[in-house]
């Protein structure tokens, strides 16, 4: 929803709730963190879109291809 109304903080908060969210399955979660990465992206925090895809790489290898996704932000 805060996606939606271009609320990007907001959608960035809460999607790094909903990373922790009980029962949520592997691809759900791959999945949310790959939309906090491009968020980030978006609100100027290439870093801390960087820091979100390493994590993510460490727990799905190259899902999605996010290995060039992080060689491109380094």
């Amino acid at each position: 929803m805060f996606e939606r109304q271009q609320r990007k903080d907001e959608a960035i908060e809460w999607l790094g709730h909903a990373v922790d969210t009980p029962g949520l399955t592997d691809t759900d979660r791959f999945e949310t963190l790959l939309r906090m990465a491009d968020l980030l992206e978006q609100t100027g925090e290439p870093a801390s879109a960087l820091a979100v895809c390493l994590e993510l790489q460490a727990d799905a290898g190259d899902y999605k291809d996010l290995a060039v996704r992080i060689a491109r932000a380094r």
